[in-house]
């Protein structure tokens, strides 16, 4: 997807390439597989961050920086899409995931293993979108699409930028729908 920087991105005092989705993912199962109707703030604490995607990946497409501009797009990136099939390798996720911790070891019949310590963008994941617009709003990934929720998190100094300080964070309130007459 090319996007043209939109008015809010260039106001900004962040860069394209410091923009990020952070991804946070939970092995309980309380947590697993729910959307939108099961959560309850007192979740938050089940999750960890697993990986972040950012905006900007270095990549051009038609001569054109290419940045990720949404939910729909991380969804497709951290899920396989742009993989190829015959290769098995991945430029765009390579490009734009990162953070993600790599598990290794043997098994009991000697051979090898390495692993990402997350899994695929499932239901139940949470997204923190950092763009301009969505100034830190998180949506919790639903059966169809994404609901934005109330969340709190740490962000661990690993993913941390030049402009983020790791610790406890809030994110952005959720926005609730305003019920507006039109004369």
């Amino acid at each position: 997807m090319i996007i043209n920087i939109n008015s809010n991105l260039r106001e900004s005092t962040r860069q394209p390439h410091c923009l990020n989705y952070k991804i946070f993912q939970s092995d309980d199962r309380d947590c697993l597989f729910v959307g939108h109707k099961h959560w309850d703030i007192s979740k938050s604490d089940k999750y960890r961050q697993v990986c972040t995607v950012d905006w900007f990946g270095g990549m051009q497409m038609e001569g054109h920086d290419w940045y990720i501009d949404d939910k729909e797009e991380v969804f497709r990136i951290l899920n396989g899409y742009y993989m190829d099939e015959d290769t098995g390798h991945d430029d765009v996720y390579d490009a734009h995931v990162s953070g993600y911790r790599i598990v290794e070891g043997t098994r009991k019949d000697g051979t090898q293993y390495k692993f990402r310590d997350m899994h695929s963008l499932s239901v139940g994941d949470i997204i923190v979108d950092d763009s301009p617009d969505m100034d830190g709003a998180a949506f919790i990934v639903d059966s169809f699409g994404f609901k934005q929720i109330d969340f709190h998190y740490d962000l661990e100094e690993r993913f941390c930028s030049a402009m983020d300080k790791g610790g406890f964070k809030i994110a952005a309130p959720c926005q609730t729908e305003l019920d507006m007459e039109v004369a």
